[in-house]
């Protein structure tokens, strides 16, 4: 199981901005920042954490070269978390880059989203759960509804 990741990007306090929009659907936010001012062994410049729950999972550090893009999925717990996820993601300005819907070929309940940050990462929130079918059950009609149903029926003929 993995506890943090940790990825370059070219502008740490923008991509903290867009990514914490996007993300808190899910119940990210900003948890940390630093800065080597701050902490003197730090190995950046500045450092910002986000995640869920007080608990920073995912560390944006600024890049040392020019950003080769990844590929970070986070989990949802239901569909609409993954189609809300997207629409964050668009209006905090990153580009639609697959939108939410099932991809079957991962899995027969495989839902995800897919989008692009300004640094070409490629964020995915995925829902991995089946949709429940509620069957629709009739209910049993009373004995004394049945038994007027019949006296009308009787009285039509």
């Amino acid at each position: 199981m993995i506890d943090h990741l940790s990825l370059p990007v070219s502008d740490v306090d923008a991509t903290c901005r867009t990514w914490a929009k996007a993300l808190a659907p899910l119940g990210y936010s900003v948890l940390r920042r630093f800065t080597r001012e701050q902490l003197p062994q730090l190995p950046y410049a500045q450092l910002a954490a986000l995640g869920t729950k007080g608990k920073p999972d995912l560390w944006l550090r600024p890049a040392q070269q020019k950003v080769d893009y990844n590929h970070v999925a986070f989990v949802a717990q239901t569909r609409a978390e993954v189609d809300a996820f997207h629409k964050a993601a668009l209006e905090a300005g990153m580009t639609d880059d697959g939108a939410p819907g099932l991809r079957q070929h991962y899995h027969p309940n495989y839902y995800g989203a897919f989008v692009r940050d300004a640094d070409g990462h490629s964020l995915e929130v995925v829902c991995h759960a089946a949709v429940s079918v509620k069957k629709v059950v009739a209910k049993k009609k009373p004995a004394a509804v049945k038994k007027k149903q019949k006296v009308v029926a009787k009285k039509r003929r």
